[in-house]
């Protein structure tokens, strides 16, 4: 039976050189383990989906579209919370290493890990859905409004980064504070 989450919890484990994934439903969890070329596929696969599925980049130059992408990334960033020490609803959690996505679910406790073998990405109604599976088939799944795929994306980034690997082809993320955003102003 496949898990449908409400919440991603990611951390890096350094003794394996992979983030941990906890896909959390209101009742169950479970835990996966992510090899960095599967993140790197994963990550590559969001960023094309969230390219493909907007009007605004579209329509810009093709030149000019990841600045597009990186302004909606920022806007999407602007309604994020980070708190420090706890993980709340709707916000990040810097504790032990890990960074949650929540989107209305209650956090649980994951029992052992599978490896993370194939991701599916699609992009449903405005919705990315990603769907995980392990050497036995699919586990988990979970829907993401168009901002929590960007929360999630970067938190991906995040821990990319910690975990020292090199990503370069999200370098573009790493601009975003390099760039100033006046107040009341939308992005796209």
């Amino acid at each position: 039976m496949t898990l449908k989450a409400t919440a991603i919890d990611v951390r890096f484990v350094s003794e394996e050189d992979r983030l941990a994934l906890t896909l959390r439903s209101d009742d169950d969890s479970l835990e996966m383990h992510v090899t960095r070329r599967m993140t790197r596929a994963v990550m590559l696969a969001m960023v094309e989906l969230l390219m493909r599925s907007s009007r605004e980049i579209g329509a810009a130059p093709a030149g000019n579209r990841t600045d597009v992408l990186l302004f909606e990334h920022m806007e999407a960033a602007a309604g994020w919370q980070r708190v420090e020490g706890s993980a709340q609803p709707g916000g990040l959690s810097d504790a032990s290493q890990t960074a949650t996505v929540d989107i209305g679910g209650v956090r649980q406790t994951a029992a052992g890990a599978a490896l993370l073998t194939k991701t599916d990405v699609t992009v449903r109604d405005g919705n990315m859905q990603l769907h995980f599976h392990d050497r036995e088939g699919a586990r988990a799944e979970i829907e993401l409004p168009r901002d929590k795929a960007h929360q999630f994306l970067s938190i991906l980034r995040e821990k990319s980064v910690q975990a020292q690997w090199d990503i370069q082809e999200l370098s573009w993320m790493d601009r975003r504070s390099q760039v100033v955003i006046p107040e009341g102003v939308r992005l796209s």
